[in-house]
């Protein structure tokens, strides 16, 4: 004789339907979400990064440098290059410039201290560019303004020109490089928006 197998009671048959329900609801409920922050977080981008953003922006005391420090370190090649470590409200950030091989008549000059130290190729005198120069100067200064202080370094604090545009021979572009970096990162943290993010919104508006 075959035995029947027992039978759920209704209310069970109900609350493991509504389990399953409700499991297979996650993650719908998940990517609903995620895609509803994910307009928030574009929509929240157009409105900080329009056409005249730095001048529409709301005061962020948090965005302020507090500090900027230069130092030398030595990158996977066992060259010098110099590293800028800048603090703000959010956080502190740091930023080391990559040391290329390659030194083509239109680049950028890479302040080097030349001499018997590191063969010549020691980076003190950039480092030293930026805790003497370009720190002071940019101390309380938004770094949600990465054009206006990329042209104020470049221009401004260094200055220097020839027919290709401004080599940046009198501060280093090794130490205007290590800086903006650093300010970007920062930038990125202040508007909420990860490095790549904010990288993306800067050449979508020109860096305005």
């Amino acid at each position: 004789r075959t035995q029947r197998q027992p039978t759920a009671a209704p209310s069970e048959l109900l609350r493991f339907g509504m389990t399953d329900r409700r499991k297979n609801k996650r993650p719908v409920i998940a990517s609903l979400v995620a895609f509803a922050l994910l307009g928030l977080s574009w929509q929240w981008s157009a409105t900080c990064f329009g056409k005249k953003a730095s001048k529409e922006l709301p005061a962020d005391d948090k965005a302020k440098i507090i500090s900027l420090v230069g130092r030398e370190v030595v990158d996977s090649r066992g060259n010098p290059t110099v590293e800028a470590e800048l603090t703000t409200g959010y956080g502190t950030f740091r930023a080391i410039v990559p040391s290329g091989a390659s030194t083509g008549i239109y680049e950028a000059l890479e302040l080097r201290d030349g001499g018997s130290r590191y063969k010549g190729a020691g980076v003190t005198k950039a480092v030293k560019n930026i805790n003497s120069i370009i720190a002071p100067k940019l101390k309380g200064k938004d770094v949600r303004l990465q054009r206006e202080l990329d042209d104020f370094m470049v221009q401004k604090l260094d200055g220097t020109q020839n027919d290709w545009g401004y080599p940046k021979a009198k501060l280093g572009a090794n130490a205007i490089l290590a800086v903006s970096m650093a300010v970007c990162r920062a930038g990125a943290e202040a508007f909420g928006l990860q490095l790549f993010e904010y990288i993306g919104e800067l050449k979508e508006t020109k860096f305005d």
